[in-house]
């Protein structure tokens, strides 16, 4: 089974300190080309012309105020518009931004007042554009970003990859996430919430790796963090999962509730038709003649959930009337509209471990030709018992050696 207890140790920690110190930043250059709001630090040359104040030559400017920041460039232009007011600052050749929680460097950079603003609400940044934490723990690289200042929105684009590392129990984990496009929610997180929000999504061909975990891969990826640590994560359209250890998982979504330690696969019906595409979990296993095997498990609903440290629960169900939870196990396959697997990790020899096959369920094992209906189905997976019954009547086929050699029935 895939170990979702794991998975709950790997916290995507948030981006939105990153730029908490452009947020209230005001960046203004007055009609006098004295700035307010920035001092010029060190310029080679500095140019005044009708419409623009030109810095060229190891510009360094600083803005002023609580959250200050440094900006480092070849050369900085910033034009009026036409009312007068310095509404655009273009900085060329390798930039960087330095503050307090962050850096960024771009071969690009651009600060925009946008719908009237009277203070510089956008940067964008283009070309090799670094993000990186002071910290250590995150970094974003992608050729295109752009950060709405007054929503607190970032928007990565042309191939982004964003890497986060948590820290629980002095060990490390890093987080990967490679998409088309990134959209990150910098607003810093109150404390003590007990509603998850939406931080980061990622669309287009969206890869994600958990470090000597997991790799997802899907359409669109969503995190969800509650109190700075991640809560959930979303897998969207075509997922597919795989493990280290093996196990795979396929489904329209996938989603790891990580506080709760949950694991689900899920299907949903398919364009403008009520049918699904069946979610898909393959999870390897050791036969007693030590052949490996795989126990291959096809429904609607996949859960995997640990009630405890030692205990976890698979369940699969299957919500239409005409189709039935499928199961493969070895030389056997076996049906029914719902499937319970129970594992406790802490009994020897998986005993007490069983699965169970709910309503219309059916047992099939090739290698000895049995076959068993019940209403229940019951199968201890470590002391190979079978109960089934339960609210009806079993019958099935069970072959039986005679003396002379031939084969006769029961049931």
């Amino acid at each position: 089974m895939i170990n979702s207890g794991n998975l709950q140790k790997k916290a995507i920690l948030s981006f939105g300190f990153l730029f908490f110190a452009l947020i209230n930043v005001c960046l203004s250059f007055p009609a006098n080309s004295q700035a307010e709001n920035i001092k010029i630090n060190n310029a080679n040359s500095l140019e005044i012309v009708n419409d623009r104040l030109v810095l060229t030559g190891n510009v360094s400017v600083s803005t002023a105020g609580k959250e200050s920041f440094k900006l480092f460039t070849s050369k900085l232009i910033s034009v009026k518009d036409s009312s007068g007011d310095f509404s655009k600052i273009e900085c060329f050749g390798r930039s960087k931004i330095d503050s307090k929680k962050f850096t960024l460097m771009a071969d690009k950079v651009f600060f925009y007042k946008k719908d009237k603003s009277d203070k510089f609400n956008q940067l964008d940044a283009k070309g090799n554009v670094v993000i990186n934490s002071k910290d250590g723990f995150q970094q974003i690289q992608a050729p295109k970003v752009i950060i709405d200042l007054e929503t607190r929105k970032l928007y990565a684009s042309q191939n982004v990859l964003s890497e986060q590392i948590s820290k629980k129990n002095d060990k490390y984990q890093k987080v990967t996430i490679r998409s088309l496009n990134q959209e990150i929610d910098l607003k810093e997180e109150l404390p003590n919430t007990e509603i998850p929000r939406k931080q980061l999504i990622a669309t287009g061909n969206v890869i994600t790796n958990l470090e000597n975990e997991a790799s997802v891969q899907s359409d669109k990826t969503e995190l969800f963090t509650l109190n700075s640590q991640a809560e959930k994560a979303i897998f969207d359209g075509n997922a597919s999962l795989q493990t280290v250890d093996g196990t795979e998982a396929e489904g329209d979504i996938i989603t790891y509730d990580l506080i709760s330690q949950r694991l689900q696969i899920d299907s949903s019906p398919q364009y403008n038709s009520n049918e699904r595409k069946k979610s898909k979990l393959k999870v390897p296993f050791e036969e007693e003649n030590g052949k490996q095997s795989e126990m291959i498990i096809e429904a609607d609903f996949i859960e995997n959930q640990e009630k405890s440290e030692s205990e976890r629960i698979l369940t699969a169900q299957q919500f239409s009337d005409e189709e039935l939870v499928e199961l493969t196990y070895g030389t056997r396959k076996g049906w029914g509209r719902q499937l319970i697997i129970n594992q406790n990790k802490l009994n020897p020899n998986k005993k007490g471990d069983y699965l169970v096959l709910v309503e219309r369920a059916k047992i099939i094992d090739a290698k000895d030709n049995q076959i068993l209906e019940a209403p229940v189905i019951k199968i201890g997976l470590g002391e190979k018992n079978l109960q089934s019954g339960f609210t009806g009547r079993a019958n099935g086929l069970i072959p039986m050696k005679k003396k002379d050699g031939s084969k006769s029935s029961v049931f």
